[in-house]
């Protein structure tokens, strides 16, 4: 029995260091999942360069080439840098993609983050326990949310907004939508 138990630790201390070392070089070829969700979940432009020509795209189509799971998933990118404009995203490296919010679109996400935000909150015996009152503060950031904070505190963003109810985010998308279409 003891043969075994040495056995399988020898075993463990072998693979153990080389699993480790692979998700370590393939962490490095992806971009940080945590940011790209933020800027789909926001509808970001993407800049790419590919064989030395810009391209522009819609979030969609950018999460195929991002997300690991895409089905044009393109290692080459290792980066994702937000800026406030277009004009910002030249001069970045080819393999770096720079997104950006469109003002139309993020100024509606806005206005229904602070409908959400600002809404009375139920009386503490209608409270569920899955509930919780949202505040501003809780997530690191003041009244008003403006276009800056989309870039600068993207992670207090998206976690204020992965507190809204799906509703809520549902709701807000489509007051977007509303709001760019003529």
């Amino acid at each position: 029995m003891k043969k075994k138990i040495v056995f399988f630790a020898l075993i463990l201390l072998v693979l153990f260091p080389a699993a480790c070392r692979n998700n370590t070089e393939e962490a490095r070829f992806m971009i940080s999942q945590e940011k790209l969700l933020h800027a789909m979940q926001f509808w970001f432009t993407f800049r790419f360069i590919e064989d030395g020509e810009p391209m522009i795209m819609i979030s969609s189509d950018a999460f195929t080439i991002l997300a690991p799971t895409g089905r044009n998933f393109n290692p080459f990118y290792t980066e994702l840098e937000f800026v406030r404009t277009f004009e910002e995203a030249e001069g970045f490296a080819d393999n770096v993609v720079v997104a950006w919010p469109e003002g139309l679109c993020i100024q509606s996400i806005i206005d229904g983050m602070h409908e959400v935000v600002s809404r009375d909150p139920p009386p503490l015996n209608e409270l569920s326990e899955y509930e919780e009152v949202i505040t501003l503060e809780n997530f690191g950031l003041s009244y008003p949310i403006t276009f800056d904070d989309f870039i600068d505190n993207w992670e207090s963003v998206l976690n204020l907004w992965l507190s809204f109810s799906s509703r809520d985010r549902v709701d807000i998308h489509q007051q977007a939508i509303d709001a760019m279409t003529p």
